[in-house]
């Protein structure tokens, strides 16, 4: 009888330790099992009459083996332009970016876009902020080593999560890089925790979801628009909510003094995510840099004012020489 209670005993400890090491994993992943970013490629450059090429870039995995990571690249029409390394902003994949290259082309342009780990065709399941670094450092290398691409013939542009990437190649690469182009973004990218909070409730309101998506959205023309507004939707605040705390741990307010390069903020007069103040800090402290506000456009600046934007980077690019 001893006996037997000791092996229960024994049993009883054993479903304990693994119950205690099974929920000590699952509170570890749990944002692996909750966030899932767009998978989905909706459209390709070749939808726009766009030639292409598939890109897959390898860097180290987390186990220690390699992994790929997806990007486009768009040749310039004239062999002598620029490359623009475009990195998207949060949440959707590069193929809801395929229009903003399409007009970034236009003006002469190469374009690389990048997909991010865990996003597209891109290896990993799970975006963190040290694999986006790693990721566009993975790109960078990629142009200036197999493309052989003079760095001062590079242009970093980045959107809002994008932006803050830009930022850290210009602290890196200051005195390489052609440009920066900052569009919706800061040297510090605190979001308010009642923002935060939002996007936790709606994970369990879906109607509250597609109501916010809408409301965001709807400065943008109907033909873009709602494409992304589909593609926020079906992706849900869970995606959103990963790529915030990602730039919520940005900030190099007491670097970015040091960046020394040719920059181009713009920003949209009405954007509540990265308002205005942001874009002038930027301007402020990055010695020479031009700062553009486009009226009545919001954190998504670039789909609502295609032209107005445009025309700034155009400009922009010119006065380099």
């Amino acid at each position: 009888m001893k006996k037997s209670t000791a092996v229960l005993g024994s049993v009883a400890s054993l479903i304990v330790l693994f119950y205690t090491l099974g929920c000590a994993y699952l509170w570890s992943q749990q944002t692996r099992f909750i966030f899932r970013p767009q998978r989905q490629i909706t459209s390709t450059p070749a939808d726009t009459g766009l030639s292409y090429e598939d890109v897959f870039i390898p860097v180290a995995g987390d186990s220690g083996g390699v992994e790929q990571v997806h990007a486009w690249w768009i040749p310039s029409a004239t062999a002598d332009g620029p490359t623009l390394l475009y990195l998207h902003g949060s949440a959707l994949n590069i193929s809801a970016n395929v229009e903003h290259a399409k007009r970034y082309q236009s003006l002469g342009f190469s374009v690389m876009l990048l997909s991010y780990r865990g996003y597209g065709r891109s290896d990993g399941d799970f975006p963190s902020e040290t694999k986006i670094y790693q990721d566009a450092e993975a790109a960078w290398q990629y142009l200036v080593t197999k493309r052989e691409i003079a760095p001062d013939d590079i242009v970093i542009y980045g959107h809002s999560l994008g932006g803050a990437i830009a930022q850290l190649y210009g602290l890196k690469y200051s005195n390489e890089i052609r440009a920066l182009v900052l569009i919706a973004t800061g040297a510090k990218l605190k979001v308010p925790a009642a923002r935060l909070a939002a996007y936790k409730e709606m994970i369990s309101d879906r109607a509250a979801w597609r109501k916010y998506v809408e409301g965001i959205y709807n400065r943008i023309a109907p033909e873009v628009g709602q494409t992304a507004i589909e593609a926020r939707i079906r992706i849900g605040p869970e995606v959103i909510l990963n790529d915030f705390l990602c730039c919520d741990r940005f900030d190099i307010l007491d670097m970015v003094h040091t960046i020394k390069l040719p920059t181009l903020v713009i920003c949209g007069s009405q954007d509540e995510m990265t308002p205005v103040k942001f874009a002038r800090y930027l301007s402020d402290k990055i010695n020479g840099a031009a700062l553009v506000i486009i009226e009545g456009a919001s954190h998504w600046v670039f789909m609502e004012k295609p032209k107005e934007v445009n025309q700034a980077i155009e400009a922009f690019i010119a006065g380099l020489g």
